[in-house]
């Protein structure tokens, strides 16, 4: 098993395209290629752990879109990650954070910077 990490996917957002500069001319161009890019590298049998903002949609175009990838997905909620943790669960998602989590007791995953220095 290996562990990925990513974020802001924004699946099913147009104005991510033109807003990041993405290379798509819509939102289902965008949503096919990333879906083909995540199961090129992540196996089913993989954790990934997604750092906010996966997409924009109602509930089953999220679960579609989270069904069609594979690996375990974790969601620490990004701020447009909008709906209740028990929502993202049943479309698919292992488990949903509010905050940052620490994992091996040293690394932080957060969808916003933490400015550790003061």
């Amino acid at each position: 098993m290996k562990v990925w990490f990513t974020a802001d996917t924004h699946f099913g957002d147009e104005k991510i395209i033109d807003f990041c500069g993405r290379p798509f001319r819509d939102a289902d161009g965008m949503n096919a290629a990333l879906i083909r890019k995540w199961n090129e590298f992540v196996r089913p049998e993989d954790m990934v752990w997604h750092l906010g903002d996966f997409g924009f949609g109602d509930k089953s175009q999220i679960r579609a879109w989270a069904g069609t990838l594979n690996g375990d997905i974790r969601l620490v909620r990004g701020n447009h990650d909008m709906n209740p943790n028990q929502w993202y669960r049943d479309c698919g998602f292992c488990e949903v954070y509010d905050y940052p989590v620490i994992i091996r007791n040293f690394i932080i995953l957060s969808h916003e910077p933490i400015d550790m220095v003061k």
